[in-house]
């Protein structure tokens, strides 16, 4: 956390989340759906579904095309994009 203390999630959500997202102009969200925004990036991006298990600590391909497979529908054309914005080290 900003002050030192030991991660709290009601604390995060409340300090640093909800006022992230105001400032971004963006609709409240749990932050539990930044999982499903990377996996779908990185799915879109061409990284290997064994990087993305990897990263996410699932055990299977099937696991990850089964729930995060549903939201590269439309993003894959956004690649380039996705990976100016992060850069190569997203990858």
């Amino acid at each position: 956390m900003r002050d030192g203390s030991t991660f709290n999630n009601n604390a995060f959500r409340d300090s640093v989340w909800e006022p992230a997202l105001e400032k971004a102009g963006v609709k409240y969200r749990v932050p539990y759906a930044l999982r499903h925004s990377h996996a779908a990036w990185t799915l879109a991006m061409g990284i290997s579904p064994e990087r993305v298990i990897f990263r996410m600590g699932h055990g299977s391909k099937q696991m990850v095309y089964e729930v995060y497979g549903q939201y590269i529908h439309g993003i894959e054309n956004d690649k380039e994009k996705i990976r100016g914005y992060f850069g190569e080290d997203f990858s």
